[in-house]
């Protein structure tokens, strides 16, 4: 269009054009104007178009990056599946292979078992007996007469043979003991190697029968190391869940046959030692493995410091206190510690552990040297425990006072929230049985224990018709109900299979309901008009 409109007027110029109308300069400029804007028009729909292209190509670009993120999650979750599955696979297969050793196991131990009835069949009793010149020579140490001796002995001979023939026949139900005061002697110790023979082939019964507790002890017998070593090697594979060794007079090799046992025994749940002096490296011993154990849940040391400690090795009583509670709190329930000369010295070891709830649920400290101020402690203690159940602080250094402070622990009469505050789980022994207070805590449930304290302050009450004394003046009728409800509910304590048993000086319920509405007797004709 434009080289037209030049043309036009090359040839009006040149006077060519005479017959042709002249153009008019502002349409000229009119038409330009308007070619103008039609291709700035054009060009914003190309820019337009343009833009639109790079939109969708971005959209798609958005839409692919998408997808390619959700393909890499895909790939991930498909990845993360199939180590979910390759590893489930490899857990079946290990359980499965667990399961099928454990089978074969089991399968093998009754092939054991059974082999050791036939051998059993076979089997008679050969120890011989000890000749004339043993009896004629009974140790002079033995502290029982002349004839009590021969006596003992022959016991002696008589029970040694029943528990070998018991561990041979597999019979005894799990229970193994021998309590005799006589002294080891050489022509003994065929019988002793004929036990032995017998706790060894006894393993394979004990692999079969997994609901008895076995238990093997031996007391007041004298047990040399060369008698040690005969069975400690019978018992390196036959695992009993209960050891207890009283008053046998063992020495250091005695010492490592019970701490070796017990860190070879997984299923021992038991240890009881009377009589035997452990120094600190023992102790420190005894508690590293008793820290480790899966199942030792209960540790006995009886008499087991020397009267005075004089030497930088040996162990005080409440040292030993503090080193086996510490390496027991996760794991120990029962600790008897009975008769170690325990004198905390002020220390406040013992209500500072029992303070804390651990699994502690038996701690005996009887025949120590605990005094009022570490009872004080104690009871402290005592009220914010929930776990332990039975403490026994019998023969020591108690007066009326330490017992006194035990028994507001336990139940305390001040009040009934006082009372219902009190510790419900802990029974705590005392030698005059008489005290109440003391022995209340003795049922398996807390909840009826607390019932039973409650219900008791409100009988002694209503002997005098003071419980009302004690209520107050401003309580609201409306609470009236449950206080009734609660009344009733508590006079049921002794109901429970597992509750208290009913008190001679409770008195029924009806009573104390009695004496209660008497209190309320003119707000409640108010009561019951504004309610009709």
């Amino acid at each position: 269009m434009s080289s037209n409109i030049t043309k036009k007027r090359r040839v009006a110029a040149d006077g060519g054009g005479a017959n042709l109308p002249a153009v008019d300069g502002a349409e000229s400029a009119q038409d330009v104007h308007n070619e103008l804007i039609a291709m700035k028009s054009t060009m914003n729909e190309l820019l337009d178009h343009t833009r639109a292209q790079t939109e969708n190509m971005k959209s798609m670009m958005t839409l692919m990056s998408s997808m390619q993120e959700e393909m890499n999650g895909m790939r991930k979750d498909m990845i993360s599946m199939k180590q979910k599955q390759d590893d489930r696979v490899v857990e079946l297969q290990s359980n499965m292979n667990e399961s099928i050793e454990e089978h074969f196991d089991k399968l093998n131990d009754k092939c054991n078992y059974h082999e050791a009835l036939l051998e059993s069949q076979k089997w008679e009793y050969s120890a011989p007996r000890p000749s004339g010149e043993y009896w004629d020579n009974l140790e002079e140490d033995n502290p029982l007469q002349p004839n009590q001796r021969e006596e003992q002995a022959e016991q002696f001979l008589v029970d040694i043979k029943e528990l070998t023939e018991k561990l041979h026949y597999g019979t005894g139900n799990g229970d193994f003991f021998i309590m005799n005061m006589t002294r080891h002697h050489d022509e003994l110790l065929p019988h002793w190697k004929e036990l032995a023979k017998a706790l060894e082939q006894y393993q394979y019964y004990l692999k079969c029968d997994y609901s008895n507790v076995s238990t093997f002890q031996l007391s007041y017998l004298e047990l040399p190391d060369e008698l040690i070593g005969v069975l400690s090697n019978a018992l390196k594979s036959t695992y009993f869940n209960e050891l207890i060794l009283q008053s046998n007079r063992l020495g250091q090799g005695g010492i490592d046959f019970v701490l070796d046992y017990l860190e070879s025994n997984e299923n021992m749940t038991k240890l009881g030692l009377a009589e035997t002096v452990l120094h600190t490296e023992n102790m420190k011993r005894l508690c590293d493995r008793a820290k480790n154990h899966p199942s030792i849940e209960n540790v006995e040391l009886l008499h087991c410091t020397n009267e005075e400690v004089d030497e930088p090795f040996e162990v005080s009583g409440y040292d030993m206190l503090q080193m086996l509670m510490t390496a027991g709190k996760d794991n120990i329930e029962s600790i008897n510690l009975s008769g170690n000369r325990i004198n905390t010295g002020g220390g406040t070891f013992i209500s500072d552990f029992l303070a804390k709830n651990s699994v502690l649920e038996k701690l005996n400290l009887s025949t120590n040297q605990i005094n009022d101020n570490d009872a004080r402690a104690i009871a402290d203690a005592l009220k914010c425990n929930t776990t332990l159940r039975f403490l026994d602080l019998r023969r020591n250094r108690l007066s009326e006072v330490g017992w006194k402070a035990l028994s507001r622990a336990v139940f305390d009469k001040t009040s009934l929230n006082s009372a219902a505050d009190s510790n419900h789980c802990c029974y705590v022994g005392k030698e005059d049985e008489g005290f109440d207070s003391l022995v209340i805590n003795s049922v398996p449930d807390p909840k009826y224990v607390r019932q039973k304290k409650i219900y008791s302050i409100l009988s002694s009450r209503n002997r005098n018709c003071s419980n009302v004394d004690h209520f107050d003046e401003d309580m609201s009728v409306e609470l009236l109900p449950d206080m009734l409800t609660s009344i009733r509910r508590y006079s049921k304590y002794h109901e429970a299979e597992d509750g208290p048993p009913k008190s001679q000086d409770d008195v029924i319920p009806l009573s104390i309901m009695y004496e209660v509405l008497q209190k309320w007797d003119s707000s409640l004709a108010v009561f019951e008009s504004l309610s009709s």
